[in-house]
Formats: C-alpha cells, sequence, structure tokens
C-alpha cells in the first residue's frame, strides 16, 4: 500500500529518556514525512482523529495528542494512532463540573506537562471569564486517565471579564511555563465603543508565566508578548494592532533563542494567518514577524512540538500543527466536525526567523522522529484488515451524497468468513435514509450491464445511532463465507433500486449521509463504480448509467476471519 508518511528506520541501540519536555533521548528513530495533500489521519480501526483544537506532544515516551478531557490518542512512531479508551477525568462529576464551569467554559483546548522533580502529569485547560481569575488545574500520576482537581492557578495578568481561550504549557530546562491568551469577551459582549462593528470582536494578548517547581501555581513573573515598544492593553491606536489578535500560543526554544508562535484570531474558519515573536530571553523584548501569507495552508496553528534529538546526533526540530477546517465536509469545520490537520518542520533563517510555510499541495515536510518505549497497539480492525483502502493515504472528504450512488468492489485476498465492512462515512441531520449493501458478483465485465446481479451477502441501515459528524467507521456485520479471488464490494444507495432486498420505511429515523473519504491511490483490483441517483436508463443512446470512477477509492476495509 502507498504510505505518504514515508518511514524509514535508523536502528539506534538503547532506551529513551522519559518525561515531557526533553530535547534529548536515546533509543531508535525513523524519518516521518507529512503531505500537505494528506489531510486525514487514523486509528488502528480506521476512525479519523476527532481532534479539533487538540496538540502532539513528546511526553512519557510516545507521541500524545490530547482533544479533550475525554479524548485523547497515544502513537509510538508518529503515524499510527491508538484512541486511548479511558477519559483524562470525568468531567461530569459534581467537583470537575464545576471546575470546568462558566460563561463559555468546558476544560477545552487542554494541555498536559509532566513535572520530574513531583512525578506528576499537570493538566490545564480553558478558563472562562468571569469575576474571578483562574485556570482548572488537574493533576494525575498516569498520562492517559486518573486526574484530579487540585485548585486553579491565579494568573497575575487578569482583570474582570477577561479568560483565558487558548494556552500551552512548556517545559525547557526543567522550568514550566504556562502561556496564554488574555481573552476579553466580556468588552465583545458588552463593548466599550474599543471594538469594530466587524472586527475585531475583541483583544487578545498572548502572556507568559513561569510556573511554580510543582507547576501547579504562577511565580509571579511575566512576559507580555508584544513587539518591542508595542502597547498593552492593544488600542485602536496602537502601534502593532497584531499583538492584541493572536490566539492558539506556544512557546519554545531553539539555541538561544526564544520563540512564541501563534495564529490570528478566529473561529473554526478556513484559514488563518501564522505569527511568531522572538527574543534572547523569555521575558523580551520581542520581534514580530508572519511566518505565512497563505493562511496557514488552510488551517489555524494549534502549537509547536519540540521533536527530541536522538543520542545527541542532531539538533532538536520542531514541528509545527494546524487544524483545517477548510478540508471539512460542507464547511463544519467546528468541535467534534470532520477536520483535517496539516504539520509541517519549522525552518529558520540566520537571523533567528522562521521561514515561510509551503502550502503547495505535494509539499512535503521530514522530521527525524524517536519511536517510543512505550506498549502502545498498533493493530486494529482497519490496520489489522484483510483487505481495504489503506489507513495511512491521502485521503479528502466529499459530500455527493444523495446525488450520487457509490458501488466499491475488490477481490478477496483470502478464503474465510467475512465478518465485517468498515466504511468511513459522516452524517449532520437524521432524516434521509442510507442503505449499505455487502455483495459478491462473478466478473467486472458485466457490472455495468443492464439486469446485472450481485449475491447479496449482508445490509444495514445507516442510522443516525451509528453514523457521526466526523466520519467514524459504520460497520457493516456480515458473516459470510468467501473465497480468496471472490470479487467482492459494497454499496451505498438512498432509496431505489433496493429490489428483493430490505427497505426503510420513510419514518424511519435514518440519517442522510453527507460525508465520505476519497482517494487516488487505488490499491490493485480495487474499482469504485458510480451511478447518478435514480439514473436507471440508458445514457447517451447505449450508454450504461453506471460508471467507473477512474483513480478512486473509498475509504474502507474488510475482514476475512
Amino acid at each position: 500500500m502507498h504510505l505518504p508518511l514515508i518511514l524509514s528506520l535508523c536502528a539506534l541501540a538503547g532506551q529513551a529518556i522519559a518525561g515531557s519536555g526533553s530535547t534529548e533521548t536515546s533509543g531508535q528513530s525513523h524519518s516521518v514525512s507529512f503531505v500537505n495533500k494528506h489531510n486525514y489521519y487514523f486509528d488502528v480501526d480506521g476512525n479519523v482523529v476527532n481532534s479539533v483544537n487538540g496538540k502532539v506532544d513528546w511526553i512519557d515516551e510516545q507521541y500524545f495528542w490530547i482533544v479533550n478531557a475525554s479524548l485523547s490518542y497515544s502513537s509510538k512512531d508518529l503515524v499510527t494512532w491508538y484512541r486511548n479508551p479511558t477519559e483524562l477525568f470525568n468531567i461530569s462529576e459534581p467537583v470537575n463540573a464545576k471546575a470546568c464551569s462558566g460563561i463559555f467554559g468546558s476544560c477545552d483546548r487542554p494541555k498536559v506537562i509532566y513535572n520530574e522533580k513531583t512525578r506528576k502529569y499537570v493538566f490545564m485547560a480553558f478558563a472562562a471569564p468571569g469575576s474571578k481569575p483562574g485556570i482548572p488545574v488537574f493533576t494525575s500520576d498516569h498520562l492517559t486517565h486518573g486526574y484530579t482537581f487540585q485548585g486553579h492557578l491565579i494568573q497575575k495578568t487578569w482583570w474582570y471579564g477577561q479568560g483565558v481561550e487558548d494556552l500551552s504549557l512548556a517545559v525547557i530546562d526543567g522550568e514550566g511555563y504556562v502561556i496564554y491568551t488574555t481573552w476579553d469577551m466580556i468588552s465583545a459582549i458588552v463593548t466599550d465603543g474599543s471594538l469594530g462593528s466587524i472586527w475585531p470582536a475583541f483583544s487578545q494578548t498572548v502572556v507568559i508565566e513561569k510556573l511554580t517547581d510543582d507547576f501547579l501555581n504562577s511565580t509571579g513573573e511575566t512576559s507580555i508578548v508584544i513587539q518591542q515598544g508595542g502597547d498593552f492593553p492593544v488600542m485602536t491606536n496602537s502601534s502593532n494592532l497584531v499583538d492584541g489578535q493572536v490566539e492558539s500560543p506556544d512557546l519554545f526554544r531553539r539555541g538561544d533563542w526564544w520563540y512564541m508562535v501563534g495564529s490570528g484570531t478566529c473561529s473554526f474558519c478556513n484559514g488563518t494567518t501564522t505569527v511568531a515573536y522572538r527574543a534572547k530571553s523569555w521575558k523580551g523584548p520581542w520581534t514580530f514577524q508572519f511566518v505565512d501569507s497563505d493562511l496557514t495552508c488552510g488551517g489555524q496553528g494549534m502549537g509547536v512540538m519540540t521533536v527530541p534529538r536522538v543520542n545527541n546526533d542532531s539538533e532538536p526540530e520542531f514541528l509545527y500543527q494546524a487544524d483545517r477546517p477548510s478540508v471539512a465536509p460542507l464547511g463544519l469545520g467546528y468541535t467534534g466536525g470532520a477536520i483535517g490537520h496539516g504539520f509541517w518542520k519549522l525552518n529558520f533563517n540566520p537571523d533567528g526567523s522562521i521561514s515561510k510555510i509551503d502550502c503547495s499541495p505535494d509539499a512535503q515536510t521530514t522530521v527525524q522522529a524517536p519511536i517510543g518505549s512505550q506498549d502502545i497497539p498498533t493493530t486494529g480492525l482497519a490496520t489489522n484488515a484483510t483487505d481495504g483502502s489503506g489507513n495511512n493515504k491521502d485521503y479528502w472528504a466529499e459530500s455527493n451524497y444523495p446525488s450520487t450512488w457509490f458501488y466499491q468492489t475488490w477481490t478477496s485476498s483470502k478464503t474465510g468468513n467475512l465478518s465485517s465492512v468498515g466504511i468511513n462515512l459522516g452524517a449532520i441531520s437524521p432524516n434521509q435514509p442510507l442503505s449499505a449493501f455487502v455483495f459478491r458478483y462473478p466478473k467486472d465485465a458485466d457490472f455495468t450491464a443492464p439486469f446485472f446481479k450481485w449475491e447479496t451477502l449482508a445490509w444495514a441501515p445507516v442510522t443516525a445511532d451509528n453514523v457521526t459528524v466526523s466520519l467514524d467507521v459504520v460497520k457493516v456485520s456480515v458473516g459470510a463465507s468467501v473465497k480468496k479471488g471472490d470479487r467482492l464490494g459494497f454499496a451505498l444507495t438512498v432509496g431505489y433500486p433496493m429490489k428483493k432486498a430490505p427497505s426503510l420505511p420513510r419514518s424511519s429515523q435514518t440519517a442522510s449521509v453527507w460525508g465520505y473519504l476519497m482517494t487516488d491511490q487505488v490499491e490493485d483490483g480495487h474499482v469504485l463504480y458510480a451511478l447518478n441517483k435514480s439514473h436507471v436508463s440508458f445514457e447517451e443512446g447505449y450508454k450504461s448509467p453506471v460508471r467507473v470512477l477512474e483513480n478512486r477509492e473509498l475509504k474502507w476495509y474488510a475482514r476475512v476471519d
């Protein structure tokens, strides 16, 4: 199968060093390449990594992709992702619900760091604007679960109505830092006349505060990240208005340069600019720059991961990450939606500035990534499937249902029991039925002919109960004997034709499918057919209405036991 994430193992002896914030490790590493047109990442069961406002970090000998208190993913190699089965904490428990409550409060957009001294994992998240300052803080002995509320970090830079929408955590030379935005949402609701009729809707400037030794509180040491000579708070007559329009901040150090990289202010938008500030000290003075002019390749930055160097044989690399709402079907790039993700290695100019990101579709960026020593599953329903389209390809989302019906076919590579077929689908409204058929047929030459018949092996409705907005796998249970070489397929249809097959009553609570995943990297022997909705007569004389979609394949898998 084609792998756009290009891997080459560099076997190195040794054991990696545990803990977050490390810039050095030992053990094995490999090259991981990211291609711009590779929008979607999947867990081992084939589901889209459902991350909005999440960030990947190297913590505890693994790559940890935190989404919220209920959802996170882990990977050993930065390629194969495993959805952790446990919550970090139960947000509905009274003490947690209270800690995460308030206007827009949800403990969303969290970050986690590890404290080598206390041997605790520290979790901080979104702090709602209100009458009191405070960032909710949780700790655990385990990275992926068991967090308990410890209280609120009282940030030094605060005024009435100011909250923390976005924050990040960093450990640099053993010292902890919280990086947050001074989000003044109250002024946006009850304006004092300083906001525009259209934009800016509110003002937010990035602040860095140094943490105490246990990482639970602020020492009070603070840096306001604004261009040298700028103003804080940022007003209409300030020298650099961008200083008040930054969110999704992150902090890292490269050599003797400190960097704060963030994004322009937006809300699940189809791309916003990337900005950076650099200084010789985390306290400034700061030099400002725009990193790109292509709206972050249709995305919004989520942070920068310091990729540890392996065995002291290279300098650390820095991997910039972005959500890409621009590729979501129907533009639904909100929390829980099927957004894409982008990764780019940052390159630096002699003066310390960051080079522009290349947003061309085929542009590729490569990092030398350590392989974690944690025992994280790498096999699942999709990665261990008998047949399928592949779990690491360049997929894009489309939403032609119900105007087009698809028939995805393949040759079985194994004799046995065809237990299930999984198809990545997404829906938003429970108003129109979709039928998924699994079938066997004699040969491709007859597929487009009139009166062609398949042998139905299984059928299932796609309903509001088994489809999500995030392009997860819809599983069709089959339980039919197949032989190696059998021509198999599945059909996705709405309404007629469904002759000699179960039908859905018009009143059934089924979901109208609006999204699916497509690739142009087609496996040998796989053919995708299409039919315009209800078009069941000849076209242009005696031309079949069923057509082959050349160089196209849906995202799917099949399991033969």
